[in-house]
């Protein structure tokens, strides 16, 4: 999608019926509050059985449903997993960096950090949603959900693209391991959510489902209903968390001053592990809020454009008429790159987040949507940065990380790759619903006081 902008303009007919707008107007026209349009139809294909938030068309079903789900992801309930996540945060730092024993500088083996922040935010998302602590991090009886899930997208993304694949089913023979993938998923995520319903209330999300109420209207989600908003929020809870923080591990090792003044201020705020909490002291952590900030620009983890279908009577978007029934969308990572909007696009620059970075070019916060905007915003975006800004901290607290010499090249573009693959120091997604990726390959060492 990029790429199209890149030959054609603002302005892409990417396939029959489909537009491409790569302008801040055109996203706020197509994405923001009651607009002329519904979800494309492509999302049927995600849907399995029920519709999740993520999938439902009907707008006023989403409504009273996010309604019942912005309760359990309040910041009260944040403030309630804290406990759960700097734990889990803890374990993490020390499996990757057990305790030396009085040897110092020892170093630890390398870590390619997209399958360890998948083992961190699965471990998160199901303790805090099911309950249930599958130990990905220490244990490997479970390591093969994330790769299962990984392989079940690739197909998926292809129909949502292309629907015409699944005609006689040929969908079925060109990703037969993908098919293989989302079967090994949904069973294990079927099992998870109905032994939890069977246990009954808990400290847990899916708890508070249970016998939540929306307060407008009353209504209550149904079994199969909660079994789809579990998948949801263990699909978009721990893919799309684990691939911005694999994606701060890239950048971070990659631009060592950037590195060593995260580590500064952090340990300049905090005297004791302990003392890293959600609340003023962590707020107050301005270049870590960059760094963040700068690697949701990067790499949002759902990258392609999130097609609307223009409904009867058409509409305006960015000063131009579109025709009901034609399928409008922005490229998230193409709208994040616009150089018309950010000063250097493809450069780690997390000063241009602070005010010491806004004479340096164009900088345009309207064009920063990795939660989207307008009635379909993220309603997981403030734990997401909970649980990014907790874990950074801890980690950069605790350790010393350095990316491995030897192993530089995985994760990153390549000089000799097709235009688009060609940065060294661009950290490689693909596009399958939320993003595949690989590396960076890190070796970590405890900190010295």
């Amino acid at each position: 999608m990029w790429k199209c902008h890149e030959k054609y303009g603002p302005y892409v007919r990417y396939s029959p019926n489909y537009l491409l707008l790569n302008t801040t107007q055109a996203y706020k026209d197509v994405y923001g509050h009651n607009k002329n349009v519904r979800k494309s139809l492509a999302y049927l294909a995600m849907v399995h059985k029920t519709p999740s938030t993520f999938t439902l068309m009907d707008r006023h079903e989403h409504a009273w449903k996010k309604r019942i789900l912005s309760q359990k992801l309040s910041d009260s309930a944040i403030r309630s997993f804290e406990p759960k996540i700097t734990g889990m945060i803890d374990r993490f730092c020390e499996y990757v960096c057990p305790v030396s024993a009085g040897k110092e500088n020892t170093v630890s083996k390398p870590f390619n950090m997209s399958e360890m922040c998948d083992y961190l935010f699965f471990d998160l998302v199901t303790s805090i949603v099911f309950g249930e602590n599958f130990d990905l991090i220490r244990s490997p009886w479970y390591r093969h959900i994330p790769p299962a899930l990984a392989r079940s997208n690739e197909r998926i993304s292809v129909i949502v693209q292309w629907p015409y694949v699944v005609w006689r089913r040929m969908d079925k023979v060109l990703f037969r391991n993908s098919v293989a993938g989302r079967k090994d998923f949904l069973r294990f995520a079927h099992n998870l959510v109905t032994e939890r319903v069977q246990r009954g209330s808990g400290d847990d999300v899916l708890s508070g489902l249970l016998d939540a109420a929306d307060p407008t209207t009353g209504n209550k989600l149904t079994q199969d209903e909660i079994v789809a908003e579990s998948i949801l929020m263990l699909v978009a809870g721990s893919d799309t968390s684990s691939t911005l923080l694999a994606s701060l591990f890239f950048y971070l090792t990659r631009n060592p001053d950037k590195k060593d003044r995260l580590t500064r201020e952090v340990r300049s705020k905090f005297s004791t592990r302990e003392e890293i909490c959600l609340g003023p002291a962590l707020n107050s952590c301005r270049f870590l809020y960059a760094c963040i900030m700068e690697c949701l620009r990067l790499t949002p983890p759902v990258a392609a454009a999130p097609f609307r279908e223009v409904l009867k009577g058409g509409m305006i978007v960015d000063g131009h008429y579109v025709p009901e029934g034609t399928n409008v969308g922005t490229g998230i990572f193409s709208l994040q790159h616009n150089q018309e909007y950010f000063h250097n696009p493809f450069e780690f620059m997390p000063e241009r987040w602070l005010s010491e970075g806004k004479h340096a070019g164009p900088h345009n916060p309207d064009a920063h949507v990795p939660f989207s905007i307008g009635p379909r915003v993220c309603l997981g975006r403030a734990l997401a940065h909970a649980e990014l800004s907790l874990a950074m901290a801890i980690i950069c607290w605790k350790m010393d990380f350095n990316v491995v010499e030897s192993m530089k090249d995985i994760g990153a573009g390549n000089e000799n790759a097709e235009y688009g693959r060609h940065r060294p120091g661009e950290f490689q997604l693909y596009d399958h619903i939320t993003c595949a990726r690989n590396g960076p390959m890190v070796e970590f060492r405890e900190r010295s006081f």
